[in-house]
Parts: structure tokens; sequence; C-alpha cells
């Protein structure tokens, strides 16, 4: 093996070293995520959280998912340009089918009537990331051809934040998600190998504190089903007085945001 090929090896581990550890620090920031929820949740029984924990979520739901999904589709690409569907089928359709069947029966068993709503089209809890993932990588080895693909993905998930109601199920964050995932896809062959470098880093860890000042300054602006990308305008506005042209703009940065941390989570993590 000649000197360069050991070269290009190492750099190919360090590359997914530096992504697997991306991927840890986003599961933390999901568990966290929820934690907080949780807190929110029971908070509007009582007197209301502190706005520190309202902001740490905002702060977290702007990134930790669109930067999931962009690194998922960086992860699925050999999968998508080989149309090797086994393997989608093996490691994520049985296992998203698998889990949903039993969170189904763990919910009947409290209580029977939610098996009345139950669907594999409609994912329980978190399972949306999976099923999510299942169906990209079965429907993107038809969409990549495309030479616009991206910017079409684009245009259409801001649509959907305008449609007349929520598509059904998790269809609606498939078209919401999709240019996060898509981002990862096209990006797959860089190796990213400028986050490494102090001054990013430097800048790294300030964007993410420019963040959370954006969400303090803009905090009545920003409606949590914007940052999970799942409801449209329509039910948006019964929460909110942002006119539609407002809203338009907000989910543009929103997107925005997403796609700019995926760079910047890349220059935090070793």
């Amino acid at each position: 093996m000649s000197n360069s090929d050991i070269q290009s090896k190492s750099n190919s581990v360090t590359k997914d070293y530096q992504f697997e550890n991306a991927k840890a620090f986003l599961i933390i920031t999901v568990v966290l995520g929820h934690f907080l929820s949780t807190i929110l949740n029971y908070a509007s029984f009582e007197a209301g959280a502190p706005k520190w924990v309202y902001v740490l979520f905002k702060a977290i739901y702007i990134f930790h998912m669109p930067v999931f999904m962009a690194i998922s589709g960086r992860f699925a690409k050999r999968r998508i340009d080989s149309n090797d569907y086994i393997s989608v089928v093996k490691k994520v359709l049985i296992p998203y089918i698998t889990a949903d069947t039993l969170l189904m029966i763990f919910s009947c068993a409290i209580d029977y009537s939610s098996f009345k709503t139950f669907s594999y089209l409609s994912p329980m809890f978190g399972l949306w990331y999976l099923f999510n993932i299942a169906v990209y990588q079965f429907i993107s080895p038809y969409i990549v051809k495309y030479k616009y693909a991206f910017l079409l993905s684009f245009v259409v998930a801001i649509a959907a934040n305008f449609f007349k109601d929520d598509v059904y199920g998790g269809f609606h964050r498939l078209i919401t998600f999709y240019p996060f995932f898509l981002l990862g896809y096209y990006t797959a062959t860089k190796s990213f190998s400028f986050c490494k470098k102090t001054l990013f880093r430097i800048a790294s860890v300030l964007s993410f504190l420019l963040l959370i000042l954006l969400i303090i300054v803009s905090f009545d602006f920003i409606n949590d089903y914007t940052l999970t990308l799942n409801k449209v305008y329509s039910v948006i506005i019964k929460s909110t007085n942002v006119t539609k042209p407002e809203y338009l703009l907000i989910v543009i940065i929103r997107y925005i945001l997403g796609f700019a941390f995926f760079i910047f989570t890349m220059g935090i993590v070793s």
C-alpha cells in the first residue's frame, strides 16, 4: 500500500469519527430537548417554567434534527447510489416497524382506544425520524437524478408550511425535512477539513452563543411548531399574530439556520 493510499484511508477514518462524534452530540441534544419539553408541558399546569428553559428548548430544536437529517443523508449516500434497498429494509424499515408496534402495544395497555388511531404511516412519538430515513432512501435514487432536486425540495418544503391542512400522518415532516437530508447527501464527498481549524472552531462556538441571543431577542416570533416543522400556517396562526409574509420569512430563516448549523456543529465536535 502506497503512502497516498495510507493517507487517504487515514483521512476517511478521521472524517467518519468526526461525524460519529457529531451524532453522539446530537443524541445528547435530542434527549435534553425531550426532557425540556416534558418540563414545559408540566409547567403549563403549574406556575410556568423559567424563560431560560424555553430559550434552551428553542435553541436545540432549531438545529438538532436538521443536522441529524443532514448527517443521515451523508451516511445514506452509498445505499442511495447503489440502490441498496435490502439494506434499508433490514437496518431501517424493520427496526421502525418493530419499534412502532411495541409502542402501539404499550399504548394500548394504558389506553386501548389509542389502537383506533394507530397507523404505520403515522409514526408514534420520535419514530418519525426512522420513518423519514426509510422513505428517503427508497425515493432518493430517483429524485437525485434531477439537476435541481435540492432546490425543488427546498421550495416544496417551504410551500408545505402553507398547505391548507397538515399532510396526513408522518408525511408532513417527510416533506419539510427532506432538504436537510439532501444537503447531507450532496455534501457526502466533502471532508469538511476546514471545520477543524482553530479559527472556525471559535466561530462555531460563537455561532451557538449568537443563536441563543437571537432566540432571546425574537422570542415571541419563534413558534414551537415552526421549529418542529410539522404544522401548517393555518394552525400556527391560532397562537401567533404573524402575517403570511412574516411567517414565510421566519420559515426561510429557520431553514437557513438549519443548513448553517450543519457546518457549525462540525466545528464544535472533535
